[in-house]
Parts: structure tokens; C-alpha cells; sequence
């Protein structure tokens, strides 16, 4: 399971970067595997969930299990997305909290990763993020985690031994940017 945060009432403008992201994932070829699923945490009103499916329709459209012309809730096959929306949440806790419900009720060797909408607060005119581009510690954690998903599973599942992955990890096990993959 990966779960992705994203707080749209930080920045209104978040397409661009969003697509960022989504593009990430495409890369990662997760859409192509039945194991994986894809959990968006959303942080804004009805309307950017509605923004936010169709945005991943676009882009991730076999998450959807073929049935992207219907409704999503109600038809059947199996689908490996899912939008969670909550309308007020000062920082990154419902994302994070997401994550640990979605470990307990996993079994101990599933994989849980979590990312987020890095850069989202950048909202200054010049900031990359505002021109469809990330700063480097954007860039390299997503590259690391979500472009490259399949080696970080693959590094996981043939050493039993480690059970984090990320990109800097702190003296107490916290991996920084919060973007990490754990058992």
C-alpha cells in the first residue's frame, strides 16, 4: 500500500506539482501490478477530490480496474485506488495517521509507503514548484522511493533484515521528507 498526502488548502494551484507526482507514479508501473494500491489522502473541499480522481484517471487510469467510465464506488472489478478526503487538517496527521491504521491492519511482511505532496507550500511566483518543476529535496526522494518503487520492494523482500527504506535516515530511525518505504 502507498499512501500519498496532498493539503490542497495549502496551495490552490497544486496541478501542476500534483502531475509531478502522478508522473512519478506512472513511471513506477504500480498501475501495472495487482498488488499494489494506491491510497490519496486529501486535505480540501469536494471539488478537489472530484479535481484530484480526475487527475489521476488521466494519468493512472488501470488503478481503476477498467472501469473508468463508470462509477468508480459502485461498479464492480477490482480497483487499486483510493481517495480518503478530510476538509480541515493543519499539517501532515491524517496522512501520517493513514499510514499507521493502514500497517496495523497489515500483515507483517506487507509493505506500507508514504509520501506526500512535497513543495506544496512553495506558493512564491518563482518557486519551481509554481512552474511545474521541484527543488532538489523534492526530487530525489520521490526519484528514490516512487520512480523506483520496485527496487525499493525488491531490496525489501530479499533482506529480512532491513526493514526501513528511505533517504536519510535520522540517529532514531525517522526517515526525513517523510518518504519511506517500511515492513
Amino acid at each position: 500500500k502507498i499512501i500519498f498526502f496532498i493539503n490542497c488548502h495549502v496551495n490552490r494551484q497544486y496541478d501542476s506539482l500534483l502531475n509531478l507526482y502522478l508522473e512519478d507514479f506512472e513511471y513506477s508501473k504500480i498501475q501495472d501490478r495487482d498488488d499494489v494500491k494506491l491510497i490519496f489522502v486529501v486535505v480540501g473541499q469536494p471539488e478537489d477530490s472530484t479535481k484530484i480522481m480526475d487527475l489521476v484517471k488521466d494519468k493512472l487510469p488501470r488503478l481503476f480496474g477498467g472501469h473508468i467510465e463508470k462509477n468508480v464506488l459502485t461498479s464492480g472489478g477490482e480497483q487499486h485506488f483510493e481517495l480518503r478526503l478530510f476538509d480541515n487538517s493543519r499539517y501532515e496527521h491524517v496522512g501520517i495517521e493513514a499510514a499507521w491504521k493502514e500497517a496495523m491492519a497489515s500483515e507483517d511482511d506487507e509493505l506500507i509507503t508514504y509520501c506526500h505532496c512535497r513543495g506544496i507550500g512553495h506558493t512564491h511566483p518563482n518557486a519551481p514548484e509554481m512552474r511545474g518543476k521541484r527543488e532538489i529535496f523534492s526530487l530525489v526522494p520521490t526519484t528514490h522511493i516512487i520512480k523506483n518503487y520496485n527496487t525499493v520492494e525488491k531490496t525489501l523482500k530479499e533482506n529480512p533484515d532491513v526493514t526501513r527504506m528511505g533517504v536519510g535516515q535520522s540517529p532514531l530511525g525517522w526517515m526525513w521528507f517523510n518518504f519511506w518505504t517500511c515492513r
